[in-house]
């Protein structure tokens, strides 16, 4: 765990902003032996020494589609005495009929008590889902520890789940959460010690959320059992606050010197890198000769296409989503959305017997999923199959899961049956969005396989697909959307940086080493691909790309396409909250690729005992060689440098965000 990167050396720091100066990016803070970090009206990596207490606290205001409506600081002061701090200001949300202002009172003490307390006033009358406080807990250190807290009926207690815990959906709408809501919760670190949070002005509940892909238990106020729609009048008073108080735990250890991030490459493991695979969303869309060419380079080893068998297009879309597959040389992912009436099921999967005769495309796999089916039934699955057999297709294998998230296959934990696998869909932003907490959430994702591995053993296990934004809100109840930078809903403004090249690597290198059997990634062309279209950015003032370019990302997919069968090497010394790392053995050469996940600067020490001296390649991209990435990508997807070796050992720095690929002779 790191300081942050903002370091406090005044005895006495405050920082005012009433007066409409811009607020600080990060602030780091300390309430006696426990360290802060206040950015954006959150807490960060709340941590005593090296141990994460709680790994984000703040107020989060969604509308009835749970949707978070963003807020607008004012009145910001922050008074920093060394040992302890005060934090004022206020915020409000405004969007449609939605106006919500609250007040901030946060502040930790010299004994190590941080607390956060919330005062807000609805400004209109409007319809929420939830509005208050929530706490982020980190998996590491507390899954499979003992906890205790009290609800209205006693005491609770228990264990937090190791594995993903399932969020049980009710008759009634609401979901249950891993315990009775409390007014306070005691949890066991794995070190021993005791982190205490207090409650106050409503109960709390937990839910796991892993089944997201964020990396965190999450403790928040309005107990699901009172339903996800109220109503706030003008002049409805909300209160809240949470207090963290920490005991029993390990003296703080000196800060090691800030010295190079050592990784060393150790024995070959027991998985493969899986085959890699893009999405395209409208296989009608045409591809310029340039998206084609970049395509082709990066070299899919399928392409995902969802065909809707009730649709009057359902054959054409079909035979497009083949002739896109065979453009680039690959198989289809052909994920198939079947109707629920019986009737219309029938005709629809006959058309599709009929289509299937006269396309012949080249299935890779099949994705069976029932509308109005969170997770594939065995019907649905039963259903496919026979089609495939009665075209005499049998041998093209049949997932069932689902096109949502891991939650809602975790839910159910259907028997696959005879599907040869289950698959589900991961995007880092339902809770959270900014840039560090989309990075923090890459360490969920493994767990994601590892908890379907438990429920379905011996099973195949595909990640499809893999965006930034999730591709449309499965929770829905009205029509509105808001849009990220006035973009489309499924857009995020990161697609063509650095950023979003270092995450994917992080997600590559996550469940590669977690051992997923099939991963896809993003659309193949548009604000939401790998390329930019011919007609440009939709929205240049908030979206930076340029027409029939490519994006960063598309060089870390091209690199794990190539990988694919390679084995996996273990790795140590890597801090997931900083790098990302993968090593793949193949025919003589292990390649290391690395990812800068954080705005800073890192030295890293790739170690390899046995490595031949003198014969590592490395190749940068970085804001240096960002240009040269984008205009001549098949080049540099070759170009590299020779580095030297000292003892095994290369040395890389890693500017912000950057991705690197070290490949090194032997070892």
């Amino acid at each position: 765990m790191t300081d942050g990167p903002v370091q406090v050396s005044r005895p006495v720091q405050v920082i005012r902003t009433g007066t409409g100066e811009p607020a600080p990016a990060a602030v780091a803070l300390r309430a006696g032996p426990v360290r802060v970090l206040f950015t954006d009206g959150d807490l960060r990596q709340v941590c005593l020494g090296g141990t994460e207490l709680a790994r984000r606290i703040y107020v989060a205001i969604r509308d009835l589609d749970w949707n978070t409506l963003p807020g607008e600081i004012s009145e910001l002061d922050i008074d920093d005495h060394g040992d302890s701090f005060a934090i004022r200001f206020t915020r409000r949300h405004k969007a449609g009929e939605f106006d919500y202002q609250w007040h901030a009172e946060i502040d930790g003490s010299q004994d190590g008590t941080v607390t956060y307390r919330m005062r807000g006033e609805a400004l209109a009358a409007f319809a929420y889902a939830k509005i208050g406080i929530c706490v982020h807990h980190p998996i590491d250190g507390y899954a499979g520890r003992p906890y205790r807290g009290n609800a209205p009926d006693g005491p609770v207690s228990g264990i937090l789940p190791d594995a993903i815990g399932p969020q049980i959906h009710l008759a009634d709408g609401t979901d249950l959460p891993l315990f009775e809501p409390v007014s306070d919760l005691d949890i066991t670190h794995a070190s021993g010690g005791v982190a205490r949070f207090e409650f106050a002005g409503d109960l709390w509940e937990m839910e796991d959320q892993r089944n997201w892909t964020d990396a965190s238990y999450k403790s928040a106020s309005t107990p699901a059992r009172l339903g996800y729609h109220h109503r706030a009048e003008l002049g409805t008073q909300f209160g809240q606050e949470v207090t963290i108080r920490a005991a029993g735990f390990p003296a703080a250890a000196p800060s090691p010197p800030d010295t190079a991030l050592t990784i060393t490459v150790g024995a070959t493991a027991s998985r493969v890198v899986p085959p890699v695979g893009l999405r395209c969303a409208d296989a009608h869309a045409d591809w310029s000769d340039r998206a084609r060419s970049v395509l082709r380079s990066i070299g899919p080893a399928h392409l995902r296409v969802d065909v809707d068998l009730a649709a009057d297009s359902a054959a054409a879309d079909l035979a497009a989503a083949a002739d896109r597959a065979r453009e680039l040389n690959c198989g289809l992912e052909l994920a198939l959305h079947l109707p629920a009436a019986a009737a219309a099921r029938a005709a629809a999967l006959g058309r599709f017997r009929a289509s299937l005769a006269a396309i012949r495309p080249v299935l890779a796999r099949i994705l069976a999923f029932g509308e109005a089916e969170e997770s594939s039934s065995a019907e649905t699955v039963e259903a496919v199959l026979a089609v495939l057999a009665a075209a005499d297709v049998a041998t093209v294998p049949v997932m069932a899961g689902t096109n949502i998230y891991f939650n809602e296959l975790n839910r159910h934990r259907l028997p696959p049956g005879r599907a040869a696998g289950l698959a589900w869909s991961v995007n880092p932003q339902i809770h959270a969005f900014d840039d560090m907490s989309l990075m923090e959430n890459l360490q969920a994702q493994p767990d994601t396989v590892a908890t379907a591995r438990l429920f379905a053993p011996g099973t195949e296990l595909y990640v499809t697909p893999v965006t930034l934004r999730p591709r449309f809100n499965a929770v829905a109840v009205t029509d509105q959307e808001f849009g990220d930078g006035g973009l489309p809903w499924q857009v995020d403004i990161r697609q063509p940086s650095l950023f979003a090249a270092a995450w994917t690597l992080g997600s590559v290198a996550a469940l590669a080493t977690a051992g997923a059997n099939g991963l896809t990634y993003f659309d193949t062309v548009g604000p939401d691909g790998v390329i930019e279209s011919p007609a440009g950015s939709p929205s240049p003032a908030e979206f930076f790309s340029r027409p029939d370019t490519p994006y960063p990302l598309a060089v870390v997919l091209a690199d794990a396409c190539s990988l694919a069968g390679g084995r996996v090497r273990t790795l140590s010394g890597a801090d997931p909250a900083q790098v990302a790392a993968l090593a793949v053995s193949m025919s003589g050469t292990t390649t290391i690729l690395l990812a800068n996940l954080t705005g800073e600067a890192r030295d890293i020490r790739v170690c390899m005992p046995g490595a031949d001296a003198g014969t590592a390649r490395l190749r940068m991209l970085d804001e240096h060689s960002f240009d040269t990435a984008a205009a001549e990508f098949e080049r540099f997807l070759s170009a590299a440098v020779e580095v030297g070796t000292t003892e095994g050992a290369v040395a890389v720095t890693l500017n912000p965000y950057a991705v690197a690929r070290l490949d090194v002779t032997g070892g």
